[in-house]
């Protein structure tokens, strides 16, 4: 059996601060592992959730065949209810069917990027009924959520499969 005795403060005071090191070491690594890196869905399999800079939004956007055609149009730091409302409930769905789930972030700070994209089998973004636009919404470099859209005044928003 080893016994140690720390009779100097010092020494006392560095293993207490090492020991709060590791503590919150492993707070960030469990906090941090629970964020989800990929989600998969029956209509398009698995695919990443990357998305910390605009490379990986074009990049997650591609995975179901559309890419940002400039920068975001908007940027905004949203909180996820706390409690789901009849909307964020049916929102919600939306995500489900994607492989994603909003409420593990409720009450979270996250953000929103709007980008105008483009499928990538066709370039048409002539009259409002053709201009697509996608919402991502991140959290930690994470998609967490999101939908498609089109430029029409109440527009169905669709998950990111269904353009």
């Amino acid at each position: 059996m080893f016994v140690l005795s720390l009779n100097n403060k010092r020494l006392r005071g560095i293993c207490l601060a090492v020991a709060a090191a590791l503590c919150v070491a492993a707070f960030i690594i469990i906090n941090n592992s629970s964020i989800k890196k990929t989600a998969a869905c029956e209509q398009t399999g698995e695919y990443s959730l990357s998305a910390k800079d605009k490379n990986q939004h074009n990049e997650f956007l591609m995975q179901f065949g559309c890419s940002i055609l400039g920068d975001a149009v908007l940027k905004q730091e949203i909180v996820v209810p706390s409690e789901f409302n009849e909307i964020y409930k049916k929102y919600n769905l939306i995500q489900v069917s994607q492989g994603l789930d909003l409420t593990p972030y409720m009450g979270k700070k996250v953000i929103e990027y709007v980008y105008e994209i483009t499928k990538n089998d066709e370039h048409s973004t002539d009259g409002p009924e053709n201009r697509m636009f996608a919402s991502l919404i991140v959290y930690k470099g994470v998609v967490i959520g999101g939908h498609i859209e089109n430029a029409l005044k109440d527009s169905q928003m669709l998950p990111f499969y269904g353009v």
